[in-house]
């Protein structure tokens, strides 16, 4: 179901807003996903993969998406643009600066130094896991994370669904 979601969330964009809404990097390809996953040492979840497959990472009306910003081969000697849209990047850097653990991904900034990540040591048999509450502090705020979807695919359709209502909203003002 999760790519379905992923999907729907593409087809409502195009259908709702216009590229001055938007700003997406490009398709990623099979090669520099596999590079990710290596470099990272991790099995990204496959709605994920959906995603950076088809947007790289970007920005819907203010609310960025981190993913891959070009395709490249990562390495421990490339990590890519430094920046918080670049997975790869945010992620080695805060494993190094700040203990960031092995199998949480930064996806999405709350722009107070907590974030919805990707917990990978929850994957499923499908080849999903949920997007948790990162708090600024980690663990040591929170030793239990909060699920705040069940997989990427329902978080994003959720998001565009939640920029879609609020372009109502303002419309409607």
């Amino acid at each position: 179901m999760t790519i379905t979601e992923l999907n729907l969330a593409i087809k409502l964009i195009n259908e709702n807003f216009t590229t001055d809404d938007y700003d997406f990097c490009s398709p990623i390809t099979r090669e520099t996903i596999i590079s990710v996953e290596k470099i990272l040492n991790l099995e990204l979840p496959l709605s994920y993969k959906g995603f950076i497959s088809a947007l790289g990472c970007g920005d819907i009306k203010g609310s960025e998406i981190n993913g891959i910003i070009k395709n490249e081969v990562f390495s421990e000697d490339h990590w890519g643009p430094i920046g918080s849209l670049n997975l790869v990047w945010l992620t080695l850097n805060d494993r190094k600066e700040y203990g960031l653990p092995e199998h949480i991904l930064l996806i999405y900034s709350l722009g107070d130094g907590s974030y919805y990540a990707l917990d990978v040591s929850q994957m499923d048999a499908e080849g999903e896991c949920p997007v948790v509450y990162w708090p600024l502090d980690g663990y040591e705020a929170t030793p239990k994370l909060e699920i705040v979807a069940k997989d990427f695919g329902e978080f994003f359709l959720n998001l565009i669904q939640d920029k879609i209502a609020d372009k109502k909203k303002s419309t409607e003002a």
